[in-house]
């Protein structure tokens, strides 16, 4: 997987959990942004998944969207960024509170 050096991955590293992710996809990317669901089917390709087998987990409607678009089950996170009020309006499949709340789920 090509990787992207961005702000995302060095929090990544410097939390020492890189080990866990395969790469990291932002804003930076040549993919049109969310939520139009190109990065997404491109990772499902790449991996060999199907929609089925596939969640995106994210703090915003656009996340949830962006899920949505490309046909996988979406999971909202209230301890995100955004606005508490967006993720819960958002229609997201799962709305979790914790992080060990996603063990749980899946």
């Amino acid at each position: 997987m090509r990787r992207h050096r961005n702000l995302y991955e060095k929090i990544l590293k410097g939390l020492g959990v890189m080990k866990y992710f395969e790469g990291v996809y932002g804003g930076d990317t040549s993919f049109p942004k969310k939520p139009n669901p190109a990065l997404v089917h491109h990772l499902l390709k790449e991996f060999g998944v199907s929609p089925k087998e596939t969640a995106i987990i994210g703090d915003s409607r656009v996340d949830i969207e962006t899920g949505k678009n490309a046909g996988i089950l979406t999971c909202g996170v209230t301890y995100g960024f955004r606005p508490l009020k967006e993720i819960q309006e958002s229609g997201c499949d799962f709305l979790i509170q914790s992080p060990q709340e996603i063990l749980k789920l899946f």
